[in-house]
């Protein structure tokens, strides 16, 4: 439902601004830093800022999502999760390193080839967040894609 004032966006570019809308409510605000961060020089995604004539209706339609996402989690069985529980996380995807790479680290040579989870102590709750995370911004990026 339009509201009175805002401006809906052409149909080649509504489909990513309604899409972008559903994911930053679903994600969180730091979702829509990551879109932002990621993709500056598309104009697709000029609706983020807020001196662009889509912005407000971009914004109108994360406040729906928002409280459609409310309305179904407060109907939502007791057992069920809660769409991100964590919050918004910040992440880079990038490509593995070529086999065998070693860097320097702190005088000791490291084998960067080597799974995270020899370096690092996380929890399994924690690397399931960050895999689920890294899983949703692939799904939303190949919406978006044309």
């Amino acid at each position: 439902m339009y509201q009175i004032g805002l401006i809906p966006p052409p149909p080649d570019i509504q489909p990513v601004v309604d899409k972008t809308a559903e994911y930053v409510a679903k994600n969180g605000d730091g979702f829509e830093v990551t879109v932002i961060q990621k993709h500056l020089s598309d104009h697709r995604f000029g609706f983020l800022h807020p001196w662009n004539q889509y912005y407000s209706y971009y914004k109108s339609k994360v406040a729906e999502f928002k409280q459609l996402y409310k309305k179904l989690e407060e109907n939502a069985p007791p057992n069920m999760q809660k769409l991100n529980p964590v919050g918004a996380i910040s992440f880079k995807l990038c490509n593995k390193p070529a086999k065998g790479l070693t860097q320097q680290v702190e005088g000791d040579k490291e084998d960067i080839n080597e799974p995270q989870s020899k370096k690092l102590k996380v929890s399994p709750d924690v690397a399931d967040t960050a895999v689920g995370i890294g899983n949703t911004v692939q799904a939303f990026l190949s919406t978006v894609k044309s």
